[in-house]
């Protein structure tokens, strides 16, 4: 096989980089995968939803500049015949050091799409001459690079929203497809990030300056993003605050997180003044997890007007009153017992918490209807 690429060297060690079509990779190629039966590998066996789901992407016109890292353990298999030009012996393995989802996904994919074979895939080729050194930079690589932030790609993603159309994306419809894993929360995700940005920056909310906005360190800033955006998740799904556009729903949560504060002031306090919540969760991950729980739920005891339902602070004070005791600032200690510290932080914790909350409520309140217009 001979293939034209750029040599250069990197601390005495020479590499090739070079452009392949997927089919001259696939015949050629190995990955070194760890089982009982072969110890001195050192890959993870591939995981078969991922590659097919990168295949996909890709048939739909998807890109992947990223380069394969391809090792080829016998130096002499491969040589410079002219400047720019390589031979490798048709012998040679190609072993994958990184790149195997990629290259096994449009291989199996090319089942139903034999056009992804022929899709040219950078690649850097490196003579380490074994298997250890090749394990080597396999480690480097998997284990020293970081992944996005998540409330950075939650940001890339609610841009492409507004830029392409939400539903338009999630379906592949966009101006260029992404892999399924990335667009198929992007309709409610997208919402949630400039419902978390409204709550933050209004100066009316009760939230406001609370939520972590990528790489910033801002003093009070207690909830992260994306813990905000997941807490908002159940809301956006909700067949009455689903249908409510973002100005109105931030509306509705503004009264709610009033009310909110207005039975429960010691963690807002403790957080005005230290800049910190260490005393309470209330304005840490648990609080919005927990309350826009109750929120949903609360929605069926709210008082009706003309047969609307009035999503106000005074309606969401007088229903959460009903909470008694967990609707206390002493109930939202971090530590005690009966707190809800006591009840853990996952999100079955956070899930008793709310359904606790609206079993009091329940037991002392008849619901109001489940008709859905709404005055916020």
């Amino acid at each position: 096989m001979r293939i034209k690429g750029i040599k250069f060297v990197q601390n005495n060690q020479e590499f090739v980089v070079a452009v392949l079509p997927v089919r001259e990779i696939v015949g050629r190629c190995k990955v070194d995968v760890w089982s009982p039966e072969n110890s001195d590998g050192y890959q993870r066996d591939i995981t078969l939803t991922r590659a097919r789901e990168f295949g996909r992407y890709m048939s739909k016109g998807g890109t992947s500049p990223t380069a394969v890292l391809i090792n080829l353990r016998d130096a002499n298999t491969v040589s410079e015949v002219a400047p720019g030009e390589f031979e490798v012996e048709d012998t040679a393995t190609l072993w994958i050091v990184d790149g195997q989802h990629r290259i096994q996904g449009l291989s199996r994919l090319a089942e139903e799409d034999p056009r992804l074979l022929d899709v040219e895939m950078p690649v850097i080729m490196m003579r380490l001459g074994g298997r250890y050194p090749e394990a080597e930079q396999y480690l480097i690589i998997n284990r020293t690079q970081k992944g996005v932030r998540a409330d950075l790609a939650e940001r890339i993603l609610a841009q492409k929203a507004k830029r392409e159309g939400a539903t338009r994306v999630e379906l592949g419809l966009g101006d260029t497809p992404l892999p399924a894993s990335l667009s198929k929360d992007i309709v409610w995700r997208s919402r949630a990030v400039d419902i978390g940005d409204m709550l933050n920056q209004r100066t009316d909310s009760p939230l406001h300056g609370r939520v972590k906005l990528p790489n910033m360190r801002a003093e009070a800033a207690t909830i992260s993003q994306k813990s905000m955006s997941d807490s908002l998740k159940s809301l956006l799904r909700h067949e009455v605050f689903g249908n409510l556009t973002n100005e109105k729903l931030t509306n509705a949560l503004i009264n709610f997180w009033k009310a909110v504060q207005h039975l429960c002031p010691e963690p807002f306090e403790e957080v005005q003044e230290t800049g910190k919540a260490v005393n309470y969760l209330l304005l840490r991950t648990a609080g919005p997890f927990v309350l826009h729980r109750v929120l949903t739920q609360l929605v069926l005891f709210c008082p009706r007007q003309d047969g609307r339902i009035q999503l106000t602070e005074e309606a969401f004070e007088d229903i959460l009153a009903r909470a008694g005791d967990l609707m206390s600032s002493e109930f939202w200690r971090a530590t005690g017992d009966g707190t809800i510290g006591a009840l853990g932080s996952s999100q079955k914790s956070f899930a008793l918490a709310a359904d606790l909350i609206m079993g009091n409520i329940g037991a002392s309140q008849e619901t109001t209807g489940d008709d859905f217009a709404v005055d916020v």
